[in-house]
């Protein structure tokens, strides 16, 4: 049985690789040679964390005003953040930054 959430994620991995990250951010590149790296390395995973936020805050303001699916990229794009602070932090446990 397939877990419920795995949709969602497999959906914030698309947004991530595929959508609106990579059209805006990755430009062809490795996920973990990407910008958001180095603005971490300057600014910690308070960066990571503070841009989740940014987006469920976006998501929440405009759900009614705007439809389900301009609700939905935001909503990914903070799964996102929020996953590439959890990458961020063991990369640096594994001594890699």
């Amino acid at each position: 049985m397939i877990h419920p959430l795995e949709k969602i994620f497999e959906e914030a991995v698309e947004q991530a690789s595929d959508g609106k990250g990579e059209e805006r951010h990755g430009n062809g590149k490795c996920f973990m040679t990407q910008p958001w790296v180095s603005l971490a390395d300057t600014h910690g995973t308070g960066f990571l964390t503070g841009q989740a936020q940014k987006k469920i805050m976006e998501a929440v303001k405009n759900k009614e005003a705007t439809n389900y699916l301009w609700y939905k990229r935001e909503m990914l794009g903070a799964i996102n953040y929020l996953a590439m602070a959890l990458l961020y932090e063991e990369r640096i446990d594994d001594g890699r930054h």
